[in-house]
């Protein structure tokens, strides 16, 4: 969690805080699986402002959300949220580089190069025409 707190690139309130209410979830790998409603609750936020906060934090890659690929509850299957505690740790290194005046590279990025999964998953909607990506759910 203190990775979080470091990070420059996270100026936003509403970033921030969802980031460390993931954190708080996450273990020492950054792996978690909290609800969405556990995460507004203990945010605080209207539910489009954590959308708009999560989509941000996706589309920076300091959070990747596999979705209904988490534990399994009376519920179904949860999403598994990983925090990319990579680019955490360049994004505070990299603040330190350039307080010091020295050149700062590219971020890494997220980790894999395939685009985003589709919003869905089998289990849940079997179907394909309700098949979603993140891109079509945003508008």
């Amino acid at each position: 969690m203190s990775q979080v707190w470091q990070c420059p690139d996270l100026d936003n309130q509403g970033r921030l805080l969802l980031m460390l209410a993931i954190a708080d979830h996450c273990n020492d790998d950054g792996n978690c699986y909290p609800s969405k409603a556990a995460l507004i609750s203990k945010v605080r936020m209207k539910e489009r402002t954590f959308v708009n906060a999560k989509h941000w934090l996706i589309d920076h890659a300091f959070l990747e959300i596999d979705y209904c690929e988490g534990a399994t509850t009376g519920a179904g299957k949860t999403n598994l949220y990983q925090m990319n505690l990579e680019r955490l740790q360049w994004s505070a290194s990299s603040a330190a580089h350039q307080a010091n005046g020295l050149q700062v590279l590219q971020p890494p990025s997220a980790r894999s190069a395939a685009p985003p999964p589709a919003m869905v998953c089998k289990i849940c909607s079997p179907k394909p025409s309700l098949k979603r990506t993140i891109k079509e759910n945003r508008q």
